[in-house]
């Protein structure tokens, strides 16, 4: 999963590094891509969690569904929105 940037101001376009590797017998699907105000991109897939990736540092980190408490409760997520606090 590779994320491409586009900035609407300045028209430049931006390709990140890989934030995921890509199992070939495994479909991924990302539904949903959020930028948030701290050079972060989140995005939603269909069956693999939730990455975070952050645009300053290259660093990379996936929330999966487990039985841990404070984890994700499944790793179907369909849509992000912002919280605006």
């Amino acid at each position: 999963m590779r994320p491409v940037y586009f900035d609407t101001t300045t028209h430049a376009i931006t390709v990140y590094s890989s934030i995921a590797s890509v199992d070939f017998g495994y479909t991924y699907t990302a539904n949903s891509l959020l930028i948030d105000g701290e050079d972060g991109f989140w995005i939603s897939t269909a069956l693999n969690g939730l990455y975070y990736y952050n645009r300053q540092t290259g660093k990379t980190i996936h929330y999966t569904y487990s039985e841990s408490p404070g984890s994700l409760s499944t790793n179907q997520l369909m849509n992000l929105v912002l919280d605006p606090q």
